[in-house]
This record gives structure tokens, sequence and C-alpha cells, in this order.
């Protein structure tokens, strides 16, 4: 047993677990081919797949000075509950794909033999965009592309990120022993300028967006140094938030993956950079509304 404790999360636990068997089983069930083959169809749970690769980010929200208490509650129990299962535990074996799909009829619960795994569907949005989002497992964590028949890619995959249990343990004994972590603006500036990006940008990714409506509370606590961050130098303007997405994947890489080195060096700055370089420079990423 892990000890990690899931708190209000706990129902995501057996959901998860039940779809890792699930897929497990799929995965291992005959040959693959180069596109997917249906293998049946379950009544699969729904576990929070909007949750699924943000652990990380998790963490760093959970240890910034300013985070509201009931939020960083909120985060441990995120962390407690799905460091606890496969979709947590940084093996790189999981995916979340999501897919404009052709569909005219519900395609939630089936299974889907992959090219090297397999995979379920975990929704289906009929209107107004005909979308669905389904989680693939690679027994050898080794995923490759494929033409789903019918349907295109919306977003691109998102890979399973930072996690594992002993990590997650550590993280939040961390958090309880030494309290939040410490801020450097500095960090979000050398992000801003290794990568490109306007320095909002980067704060969003690093510290998040709480300047919308309902989170005044929440934007007060914001030191000054970091509140410049999100405005316009010189007209004092909040800055338009440019893209959820992207800040939930840049902000997964800026968590180290030692949980210590956020108190002692504080965010993965050279990670995030390579990733950016990598992967994240390529992608058409969703604006914001």
């Amino acid at each position: 047993m892990s000890g990690l404790r899931a708190g209000r999360q706990i129902a995501q636990v057996a959901a998860v677990r039940y779809l890792a068997d699930l897929l497990a089983e799929a995965a291992g069930s005959g040959p693959a081919y180069d596109t997917p083959h249906p293998l049946g169809r379950v009544d699969a749970p729904r576990p929070n797949y909007l949750q699924f690769g943000t652990l990380g980010g998790e963490a760093l929200l959970a240890a910034r000075p300013w985070t509201a208490e009931y939020q960083r509650a909120k985060a441990r129990d995120v962390l407690g509950a799905l460091g606890d299962t496969p979709w947590g535990d940084g093996s790189g074996r999981w995916r979340r794909l999501w897919f404009q799909a052709q569909a005219t009829q519900d395609p939630v619960g089936q299974v889907w033999r992959t090219p090297n795994g397999a995979m379920v569907i975990l929704s289906f949005q009929n209107h107004p965009h005909k979308d669905s989002v389904a989680m693939e497992y690679s027994p050898d964590a080794a995923f490759r592309d494929f033409v789903f028949p019918g349907w295109t890619n919306k977003y691109d995959p998102r890979p399973q990120g930072w996690g594992g249990a002993d990590r997650i343990a550590r993280f939040l004994r961390l958090l309880d022993e030494r309290g939040p972590a410490p801020y450097d603006v500095s960090a979000v500036h050398r992000l801003a300028e290794r990568t490109g990006l306007p320095p909002h940008t980067a704060a969003s990714a690093a510290y998040g967006f709480l300047y919308t409506a309902g989170r005044q509370s929440e934007s007060s606590l914001i030191p000054p140094e970091v509140d410049a961050l999100y405005h316009d130098p010189e007209t004092g303007d909040l800055r338009k938030h440019e893209s959820w997405q992207l800040d939930d994947a840049l902000r997964e890489v800026l968590m180290p993956d030692d949980p210590e080195d956020l108190w002692i060096d504080g965010l993965a700055v050279d990670k995030a950079v390579d990733w950016w370089t990598r992967v994240g420079s390529r992608i058409d990423w969703p604006r914001a509304a």
C-alpha cells in the first residue's frame, strides 16, 4: 500500500483501477494491426479524465504560497487519489486521446485494440462538437500514432507526465514539513526568454491564471511582483489569457523530477525549455475563450 490518501477523490481510485485492469487484459487479447479494431463494449466507469497528466501541475499549484487552503486540500486529494492508481504511476504507459468524432451513435464504453495496446472511449459529446475522449494503454510505453477511421484528432495526445506513488508521497511530506515552496519571478522571466513565450503566458503556466470571474478572493492573495507578470508594464492592463491546454502541459514539466528540488532550486526551467523545444513549440495550442 502506498499510504496515499484520496480524500474526497476516493471514487476515482476504483474507477481508474478498473479501467487499468480492463485495458491490460485487452492489450494482450490478440494480434495488433496498423489500425484499431474493436474488441467489444463495456459499461465503463468514467473517472475524471481532465485530471489525467496533470499531477505535476497539481503539485506546483499545491505548493504556491498564495494558494487558498481549500484549493490546496483539493490538490492533495487529487494527488493522493490518482497517485495510487496506474494513471499516476509515472510509467509512461498511458495517454489520453481526444478525437473529433464522426460517430452517429454514442461510442462510450467501446474497447479497441490499438497498434501498441488498447483503448477505451470514455466520453461522447454529440452537440455541438461531436468529440470523444479515450484512454490508451501500452504495456511497453511505446505508443504509435494511428488512423482511427472516421475520426480525427481534436487535440494532441496528452502523455502521462509526472507521478509515482513514492514521489507523490515524498512531495506531500515535504509540503507538510516545510510548508509552501519559495517562489522566484526571475525563473518565469528565464522561461519566457528561452522559449519566446510572453511573460504572462509563462506565468500562467508556472502559477496558474486566477483572473477569472468569481476568483477575486484568490487573485487578491497573489504577491505584487507575481501579479505584475500578468499585466502590461506600461498601461497596467491585464494581459489576455492564452491557452488553458498550454498552461497544463507546460506546468507539468515545470515540476522537478525530485520534489525536494522545488524547495531548493525552484521551477524546472531547463526541463521545461527542453520540452518546449522538442514538443510544445510544434503544437497549435487552442486559444482561451
